[in-house]
C-alpha cells in the first residue's frame, strides 16, 4: 500500500501559540519630505492608499514601508511536537513582492532567527522604486528554512531554502478603481442598493473628494453583496457600480466640453485632474461618447 507522508508545516495552531504579528506603516518622499500615508480596506485584505494633502502615485513617488515583526514563541518552531524545524536550524521570515500588471517578483528577507526563548522583535524599512511596479501589489510574508539542522525527525522537512508556510498576506492598489472614489453608506429599506452623488459646478477647481461620492445602501436586501465583511461580498458588482459611476461623469464632462480645457488651466486634485489622470495613464478616450463607455470597459475588465 502506498501513502503519502506529511511533513509538520506553519498552520492555524501553530500560528496561534507562536504569536506572530506583522504591522506596516506606509509614505513616499516629495520635496525630501516625508509623507505618510493612510490605508482604507476596500475589502478583506485589500487596501488602497491616500494623502488628504498630497496625491501619491507610485509611478511617480514609489512606496516606502515600515515592516514591524514579532514572534513571541519562537522556540515552538523548533521545540515542539508539532516543530517545522531541527533546535539547530536558522527560520527567516521573507517577504515577497508581486505585481499584477507587470508579473515582476521579488524576495527581501526580513530577519534570521535560531532556536532561542526571547521574543524577536524587528523593524525593516522596505522602500519600492518608482517606475516599477503598477497595479495592485501582492504582499506574503513567508516562514523559510535557511540553514537546515542536523536531526532524524522524520516529520521535519529538512531542505534548505524551502518554505514552510505563509504568514501573513494582503493586498494594496496603486491604481484601483475603487480608491479613487470615496464611499459613503446610508440606510433606507425604499431607496436603491447605491446611489452616485455629484455636487461640482466646476469641475475644473472643485474638488473631486468633495464634490464626488458613491453611497451604498446598508438597508437594500443586497448590500450583502457589496459588503466586503460578508462572505456573499463581490467585488465584481462593485467595480461594476464603480465603472457605470465613472461612465456617467465622463460622459456628462465631455458634454460639456471640459476635455478641451488645457491641463495648464486645471485646478489641484479638482474634478477634472482626476479624469485627466486617468486619460493619461490607462488610455481612456473621451473624443465620443461611445468610446468613453468602451475605453472604461476595457479599463476594468484589465484591472
Amino acid at each position: 500500500m502506498s501513502y503519502i507522508k506529511l511533513f509538520n508545516s506553519l498552520d492555524k495552531f501553530l500560528l496561534s501559540n507562536i504569536g506572530c504579528f506583522i504591522d506596516v506603516k506606509y509614505s513616499f518622499s516629495i520635496e525630501h519630505q516625508k509623507v505618510n500615508l493612510s490605508k482604507q480596506e476596500e475589502s478583506k485584505g485589500v487596501f488602497t492608499l491616500s494623502n488628504d494633502e498630497y496625491l501619491w502615485n507610485i509611478q511617480e513617488n514609489g512606496l516606502c514601508m515600515d515592516i514591524y515583526s514579532q514572534i513571541k514563541n519562537s522556540n515552538f518552531l523548533f521545540n515542539s511536537k508539532h516543530a517545522v524545524a531541527h533546535p539547530d536550524s536558522q527560520l527567516s521570515l521573507v517577504l515577497s513582492i508581486t505585481s499584477d500588471k507587470n508579473k515582476i517578483k521579488t524576495f527581501k528577507t526580513l530577519f534570521t532567527f535560531k532556536n532561542q526563548n526571547e521574543s524577536l522583535v524587528h523593524k525593516n524599512d522596505i522602500e519600492i522604486p518608482k517606475d516599477i511596479y503598477k497595479g495592485t501589489l501582492e504582499f506574503k510574508v513567508f516562514l523559510v528554512l535557511s540553514n537546515k539542522g542536523q536531526g532524524t525527525n522524520p516529520n521535519i522537512l529538512n531542505e534548505s531554502g524551502i518554505i514552510l508556510g505563509e504568514i501573513e498576506s494582503w493586498k494594496v492598489k496603486t491604481d484601483g478603481n475603487a480608491s479613487n472614489f470615496p464611499i459613503m453608506f446610508f440606510a433606507d429599506k425604499k431607496e436603491p442598493l447605491w446611489r452616485l452623488q455629484c455636487t461640482y459646478k466646476d469641475p475644473e477647481s472643485d474638488e473631486f473628494s468633495e464634490n464626488i461620492r458613491i453611497d451604498f445602501n446598508t438597508a437594500h436586501k443586497d448590500f450583502k453583496f457589496l459588503d466586503y465583511k460578508s462572505e456573499l461580498y463581490s467585488e465584481r458588482l462593485a467595480n461594476e457600480i464603480i465603472k457605470q459611476c465613472m461612465q456617467t461623469i465622463f460622459i456628462d464632462l465631455f458634454e460639456k466640453d471640459y476635455f478641451r480645457t488645457t491641463i495648464d488651466d486645471i485646478g489641484q486634485d479638482s474634478v477634472l485632474q482626476a479624469a485627466y489622470y486617468l486619460v493619461e495613464t490607462h488610455d481612456i478616450k473621451v473624443d465620443s461618447i461611445s468610446n468613453i463607455i468602451q475605453s472604461l470597459n476595457d479599463f476594468f475588465e484589465r484591472s
